[in-house]
Protein backbone atom coordinates (compact mmCIF):
# COMPACT_ATOMS: atom_id res chain seq x y z
CA UNK A 1 0.00 0.00 0.00
CA UNK A 2 1.44 3.32 -1.11
CA UNK A 3 0.61 6.60 0.60
CA UNK A 4 1.24 10.03 -0.68
CA UNK A 5 2.07 12.90 1.65
CA UNK A 6 1.94 16.45 0.45
CA UNK A 7 4.21 18.80 2.34
CA UNK A 8 3.41 22.48 2.27
CA UNK A 9 6.11 24.94 3.18
CA UNK A 10 5.35 28.38 4.56
CA UNK A 11 7.11 31.47 3.33
CA UNK A 12 9.05 33.68 5.74
CA UNK A 13 6.30 36.29 5.43
CA UNK A 14 3.64 33.73 6.42
CA UNK A 15 5.77 32.58 9.37
CA UNK A 16 6.23 36.18 10.54
CA UNK A 17 2.50 36.81 10.24
CA UNK A 18 1.68 33.70 12.29
CA UNK A 19 4.28 34.58 14.92
CA UNK A 20 2.84 38.08 15.24
CA UNK A 21 -0.65 36.65 15.66
CA UNK A 22 0.31 34.11 18.31
CA UNK A 23 2.73 36.49 20.01
CA UNK A 24 0.06 39.06 20.85
CA UNK A 25 -0.61 39.39 24.57
CA UNK A 26 -4.31 39.20 25.32
CA UNK A 27 -5.81 41.58 27.88
CA UNK A 28 -6.45 38.85 30.44
CA UNK A 29 -2.89 37.48 30.28
CA UNK A 30 -0.50 39.01 32.78
CA UNK A 31 3.23 38.72 32.70
CA UNK A 32 4.63 36.84 35.63
CA UNK A 33 5.94 38.97 38.46
CA UNK A 34 9.63 38.60 39.31
CA UNK A 35 10.11 36.11 42.12
CA UNK A 36 12.20 36.96 45.17
CA UNK A 37 13.73 34.64 47.72
CA UNK A 38 13.13 36.11 51.17
CA UNK A 39 15.57 34.88 53.79
CA UNK A 40 16.64 35.81 57.27
CA UNK A 41 19.96 36.89 58.70
CA UNK A 42 19.57 37.42 62.42
CA UNK A 43 16.32 39.33 62.97
CA UNK A 44 16.29 40.92 59.51
CA UNK A 45 14.73 39.80 56.23
CA UNK A 46 16.59 40.14 52.96
CA UNK A 47 15.60 39.46 49.36
CA UNK A 48 17.51 38.18 46.36
CA UNK A 49 16.05 37.68 42.90
CA UNK A 50 15.45 34.03 42.06
CA UNK A 51 17.10 34.76 38.69
CA UNK A 52 20.39 35.34 40.48
CA UNK A 53 20.40 32.03 42.35
CA UNK A 54 22.12 29.01 40.94
CA UNK A 55 20.91 26.70 43.71
CA UNK A 56 19.78 26.53 47.34
CA UNK A 57 21.46 23.78 49.33
CA UNK A 58 21.52 22.44 52.86
CA UNK A 59 24.59 22.88 54.97
CA UNK A 60 26.70 19.75 54.97
CA UNK A 61 30.34 19.26 55.94
CA UNK A 62 33.15 21.45 54.79
CA UNK A 63 36.66 22.50 55.62
CA UNK A 64 37.25 25.50 57.86
CA UNK A 65 39.76 28.05 56.66
CA UNK A 66 41.18 30.06 59.54
CA UNK A 67 41.00 33.84 59.08
CA UNK A 68 41.77 34.27 55.39
CA UNK A 69 38.97 36.82 55.27
CA UNK A 70 36.69 37.64 58.18
CA UNK A 71 33.55 36.62 56.28
CA UNK A 72 34.89 33.43 54.66
CA UNK A 73 34.00 30.40 56.76
CA UNK A 74 35.73 27.78 54.64
CA UNK A 75 35.32 25.50 51.64
CA UNK A 76 32.36 23.26 50.85
CA UNK A 77 31.42 20.93 48.06
CA UNK A 78 27.91 20.95 46.62
CA UNK A 79 27.14 18.35 43.96
CA UNK A 80 30.87 17.77 43.58
CA UNK A 81 31.61 21.47 42.96
CA UNK A 82 34.07 22.98 45.46
CA UNK A 83 33.32 26.55 46.50
CA UNK A 84 34.02 29.17 49.14
CA UNK A 85 31.43 29.41 51.92
CA UNK A 86 30.71 33.00 52.96
CA UNK A 87 29.01 34.09 56.20
CA UNK A 88 26.54 36.39 54.44
CA UNK A 89 25.63 38.32 57.57
CA UNK A 90 29.22 39.06 58.46
CA UNK A 91 30.01 39.99 54.84
CA UNK A 92 27.39 42.76 54.93
CA UNK A 93 28.23 44.00 58.41
CA UNK A 94 25.99 41.95 60.70
CA UNK A 95 27.33 39.82 63.57
CA UNK A 96 28.84 36.49 62.47
CA UNK A 97 26.83 33.27 62.52
CA UNK A 98 27.36 31.76 65.96
CA UNK A 99 26.86 28.10 65.07
CA UNK A 100 25.36 25.91 62.38
CA UNK A 101 21.75 24.71 62.72
CA UNK A 102 19.17 22.77 60.67
CA UNK A 103 17.35 25.83 59.32
CA UNK A 104 20.43 27.34 57.69
CA UNK A 105 20.84 27.12 53.94
CA UNK A 106 23.52 27.89 51.40
CA UNK A 107 22.63 30.17 48.52
CA UNK A 108 24.83 29.16 45.60
CA UNK A 109 25.65 32.15 43.41
CA UNK A 110 27.72 32.32 40.24
CA UNK A 111 29.93 35.29 39.41
CA UNK A 112 30.46 36.67 35.90
CA UNK A 113 33.39 34.27 35.38
CA UNK A 114 31.23 31.26 36.25
CA UNK A 115 32.89 30.77 39.65
CA UNK A 116 30.49 29.37 42.27
CA UNK A 117 30.31 30.58 45.87
CA UNK A 118 28.07 29.57 48.76
CA UNK A 119 26.44 32.21 50.96
CA UNK A 120 25.26 30.99 54.37
CA UNK A 121 21.87 32.31 55.51
CA UNK A 122 19.89 31.64 58.70
CA UNK A 123 16.66 30.43 57.09
CA UNK A 124 14.38 30.66 54.09
CA UNK A 125 11.30 32.81 54.73
CA UNK A 126 9.44 32.46 51.43
CA UNK A 127 9.60 32.81 47.67
CA UNK A 128 7.24 35.58 46.66
CA UNK A 129 6.61 38.26 44.08
CA UNK A 130 7.37 41.67 45.55
CA UNK A 131 6.75 44.43 43.05
CA UNK A 132 7.07 47.62 45.05
CA UNK A 133 10.61 48.56 46.00
CA UNK A 134 11.73 51.89 47.38
CA UNK A 135 15.28 52.90 46.51
CA UNK A 136 17.43 54.15 49.34
CA UNK A 137 19.00 57.58 49.25
CA UNK A 138 22.49 58.06 50.66
CA UNK A 139 21.22 59.44 53.97
CA UNK A 140 18.74 56.60 54.48
CA UNK A 141 21.23 53.75 54.31
CA UNK A 142 22.46 52.00 57.41
CA UNK A 143 26.20 51.31 57.65
CA UNK A 144 26.06 47.79 56.17
CA UNK A 145 23.28 48.75 53.77
CA UNK A 146 25.30 51.47 52.11
CA UNK A 147 26.85 49.01 49.70
CA UNK A 148 24.87 45.79 49.76
CA UNK A 149 21.24 46.91 49.92
CA UNK A 150 19.77 48.85 47.03
CA UNK A 151 16.10 49.08 47.99
CA UNK A 152 13.54 48.18 50.65
CA UNK A 153 10.04 46.75 50.61
CA UNK A 154 7.61 45.22 53.05
CA UNK A 155 6.41 41.67 53.61
CA UNK A 156 3.77 40.85 56.23
CA UNK A 157 4.46 44.09 58.09
CA UNK A 158 8.23 43.58 58.21
CA UNK A 159 10.88 45.46 56.31
CA UNK A 160 12.71 43.59 53.55
CA UNK A 161 16.11 44.69 52.23
CA UNK A 162 16.85 43.94 48.59
CA UNK A 163 20.45 42.79 48.22
CA UNK A 164 22.63 44.04 45.40
CA UNK A 165 23.82 40.84 43.71
CA UNK A 166 26.94 42.39 42.17
CA UNK A 167 28.12 43.82 45.49
CA UNK A 168 27.40 40.60 47.34
CA UNK A 169 29.30 38.43 44.88
CA UNK A 170 32.20 40.91 44.84
CA UNK A 171 32.83 40.43 48.59
CA UNK A 172 34.42 37.05 47.80
CA UNK A 173 37.43 38.79 46.32
CA UNK A 174 37.96 41.29 49.13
Amino acid sequence: METSTDVAFLTQSQLDQMAAHYGKVKGEVTLEQEQWLLFSLGNEIFALSMKELDEIATVTGGVAIPSIKRHVIGLISIRGEPMVLVDTGQAIGLPPAESLHDQQRVLVLKDSDGQLAGFLIDSIVKVTGLSEWQSLGDGEQQHYHSRFVEAVSEYEGKGVSKLNFAELISCINE
